[in-house]
C-alpha cells in the first residue's frame, strides 16, 4: 500500500486530494461441504486473486455566503484483477480449471453538495453524487469476453434543528451504491455438479446495488456531563448479497428491507474520560417472502469506556454482545460476547499502542451459517443443513507503532 494525502487552505476555498495504490495476492485453498459435490474426490477449491488498484479523489469546498458552503469532488479508482479457481482432490492434487477471469473494473464519481445554516439552531445538507463503473472480462475458458458499463445517482438531503441549546432533532435521506464484481458482465463457466445455480455472474447487463436509507433522531444534552441520542431508521436495499458455500460464490438474490432503532448515552465526568452505552435493534426481512435476511442480529449492545489524558495516556475498554442471529433455511445462530482493551501513550509526533482482543480468551464463534455438507460418503446418510461455525482468535495481541509528519 502506498499513497500521499495534501491539503490547503487559501482565502474561502479548501482543497483536498488524495493519491493511493495498492497490490494483493490471495491464494486460498477451502472446503466446506466435505464430499457434498463430488463424492470421490471432495470439494476442495484453490481460488486464486492478483489484484492491482489505483485511485485518486479530488475535494473542493467555498464559502460562497456566511450561511452557505458549496462542496465539489471527483474521483477515479480503476482495478486490474486476474482470478482462478481449480476443484483440487483429496491429496490438494489439481483437477479441473472451473473459472480463469482477468478484466478490469474503473469507477468514476462526481459529487455536488452544499451546506446552509440560515440561522444558527438549523442546518441543511443536501447534494448528489454520481457513480458509474465501466468494466473489461474476459473468461479464458469460454473465450468469451465483454465490456460493460452501468451508472447510478445517488441523492442526499439531511437537516438538523436545535430548537434549545440541549435538544436536538434530526432527519436524514441518503443512497449508497456498491458496484459489481468484474464476473457480473461475463458468463462464467456452470456451477459444479450438485451445486446451486446461481443468475447473478451469467453475463448480461450488471447493475450497482443501491441502498436507500430515511433515519430520524433526537440529540439531547440536558447536562454538561451527559448526552443521550435516540434514532430509528428504515433502508431498502435493491438486492442482498450472500456467500453461498456450495458454490463458493457470493450470489445476489432479492430486496430487502431494514427497519430498526439506535439508543445511546454518554457520561463523561472528566474532559479526558468517557462512559458510553448503546443497544441497537434491526429486523430485516426479504421484501418477498418476508423471511428474515440470514446473518444481520436483531439486537446488539456494546458497553465502552474511552480516556485520553492530556498527559499523552490513552485507551479504552469494550464489552460488546451480538445477540443470537437468524441462518438460512430458519435456523438460529449463537450468541456473541467480547471484551476488548487497549491502552496506549502518545508523546510529541510518537505513538505506541497494545491492543487485545477477547481479552478472556473465549472460545468465540467468527463466523456461523447453516448448510449441507457430507464429511463421510460411505455412512449412507443423506446430507441435510446444519449450523457450521468459523472459530475467532482465542486472544489477539497488537503492538502498533506510529509516527505523525
Amino acid at each position: 500500500v502506498a499513497g500521499a494525502h495534501w491539503r490547503r487552505s487559501a482565502g474561502r476555498h479548501d482543497v483536498d486530494a488524495a493519491l493511493w495504490a495498492t497490490g494483493s495476492r490471495l491464494d486460498l485453498v477451502e472446503n466446506s461441504t466435505g464430499y457434498l459435490i463430488d463424492p470421490v474426490h471432495g470439494d476442495h477449491r484453490r481460488q486464486h486473486e492478483d489484484a492491482f488498484e489505483i485511485g485518486g479523489q479530488l475535494r473542493h469546498a467555498v464559502a460562497l455566503h456566511p450561511i452557505a458552503t458549496l462542496q465539489s469532488g471527483l474521483g477515479l479508482r480503476s482495478t486490474l484483477l486476474d482470478q482462478s479457481e481449480r476443484h483440487l482432490g483429496d491429496a490438494l492434487e489439481p483437477l479441473e480449471e472451473r473459472r480463469s477471469l482477468e478484466g478490469s473494473i474503473h469507477l468514476v464519481n462526481a459529487s455536488l453538495s452544499a451546506t446552509i445554516a440560515p440561522f444558527d439552531e438549523l442546518r441543511i445538507d443536501l447534494g448528489v453524487r454520481l457513480d458509474l463503473a465501466i468494466a473489461d472480462a474476459e473468461e479464458r475458458l469460454t473465450a468469451e469476453s465483454d465490456t460493460g458499463a452501468t451508472f447510478a445517482a445517488s441523492p442526499r438531503l439531511a437537516l438538523a434543528w436545535y430548537p434549545t441549546p440541549e435538544v436536538g432533532l434530526f432527519a436524514a435521506y441518503g443512497r449508497g451504491v456498491r458496484p459489481p464484481e468484474l464476473r457480473a458482465f461475463v458468463k462464467t463457466p456452470g456451477s459444479p455438479t450438485g451445486a446451486p445455480a446461481s443468475e447473478a455472474y451469467d453475463g448480461g447487463d450488471a447493475s450497482m446495488t443501491t441502498s436507500d436509507t430515511i433515519e430520524i433522531g433526537i440529540k439531547s444534552s440536558p447536562l454538561s456531563w451527559l448526552r443521550m441520542n435516540v434514532s430509528a431508521f428504515f433502508t431498502a436495499v435493491s438486492n442482498e448479497t450472500l456467500f453461498e458455500h456450495a458454490s463458493g460464490s457470493t450470489i445476489a438474490l432479492s430486496e430487502t428491507r431494514r427497519f430498526g432503532g439506535d439508543f445511546e448515552i454518554a457520561l463523561v465526568p472528566l474532559d479526558w474520560l468517557e462512559f458510553r452505552a448503546d443497544v441497537s435493534f434491526v429486523d430485516a426481512r426479504f421484501v418477498d417472502g418476508d423471511t428474515l435476511v440470514p446473518g444481520v442480529p436483531r439486537l446488539m449492545g456494546s458497553l465502552s469506556v474511552i480516556a485520553e489524558h492530556p498527559m499523552g495516556v490513552h485507551g479504552g475498554v469494550r464489552f460488546l454482545g451480538i445477540a443470537p442471529r437468524p441462518l438460512a433455511d430458519g435456523a438460529t445462530g449463537e450468541a456473541y460476547t467480547g471484551l476488548d482493551v487497549h491502552v496506549g501513550y502518545t508523546w510529541r509526533r510518537f505513538d505506541i499502542g497494545l491492543h487485545m482482543e477477547n481479552l478472556l480468551a473465549l472460545d468465540l464463534q467468527e463466523s456461523q451459517a447453516h448448510f449441507a455438507s457430507d464429511w463421510d460418503p460411505s455412512d449412507g446418510i443423506d446430507p441435510v443443513p446444519v449450523t457450521h461455525v468459523i472459530a475467532a482468535p482465542p486472544l489477539l495481541v497488537r503492538l502498533t507503532l506510529g509516527m505523525r509528519f
